[in-house]
């Protein structure tokens, strides 16, 4: 008698339980695993993209900034603190600085991090870099939009959560054709922001007049 008859022989509910076992085993990472592994390889793949924050405040939503970026090394940001705004242009190895009287001046700083992995949160990374981890310990579910929040139509909502049936860390709505995230609503040190991006891979990064290119 070989062993697969002894044991369904002998010990039938014990077979039973090892069929269910492999077929849970054969079916791999979930559905929503699989929608944020395939934004995230478009993520890498994307040559631009707009992106808009706000914040969740007592008072609404309040913006944080505002970027455009087009790889491999342009990025124009304005960020928004109370009763100002700052903005700061990247541009072919070349940072620019807009000072108090609306001129730019260019000064010497690195290019940041994005280009190659896609948008950057507000203080908790790139979206995705932990989703390896929720992939093993945590759970990606159908999601919504929760109410009141920005957002845009036309994409699928996914919660990405660090542990089964925990609130979300992340939620992300993308869109079914490119994979591509449209909105964000993140909670990042007891912060909660909301993003929107459009313009993926058709986003242009220009000067504006008056700035003078060293060499030209």
């Amino acid at each position: 008698m070989n062993a697969r008859r002894f044991f369904t022989t002998r010990f039938p509910g014990l077979a039973t339980i090892s069929c269910v076992a492999l077929a849970f085993s054969a079916c791999g990472p979930s559905a929503g695993v699989k929608a944020l592994r395939a934004s995230q390889q478009a993520m890498r793949e994307a040559k631009s993209w707009q992106v808009a924050v706000v914040e969740q405040t007592r008072n609404g939503w309040t913006l944080v900034r505002i970027d455009s970026v087009e790889c491999p090394a342009r990025w124009d940001r304005t960020s928004h603190v109370p009763e100002t705004s700052y903005r700061e242009i990247w541009f072919d190895g070349v940072h620019y600085e807009m000072d108090a009287g609306g001129t730019f001046i260019a000064t010497d700083m690195p290019f940041p991090s994005g280009c190659g992995s896609g948008p950057s949160l507000a203080s908790s990374g790139i979206l995705y870099d932990d989703l390896d981890a929720i992939a093993d310990n945590g759970e990606v579910r159908p999601g919504h939009l929760p109410v009141g929040t920005p957002g845009t139509q036309g994409c699928t909502w996914w919660d990405a959560a660090p542990a089964k049936g925990a609130e979300p860390k992340y939620s992300v709505c993308l869109n079914e054709d490119d994979h591509l995230p449209r909105s964000i609503r993140s909670v990042e040190q007891g912060h909660t922001y909301a993003y929107t991006l459009p313009g993926w891979n058709v986003t242009t990064v220009t000067l504006p007049p008056g700035i003078v290119v060293p060499g030209h």
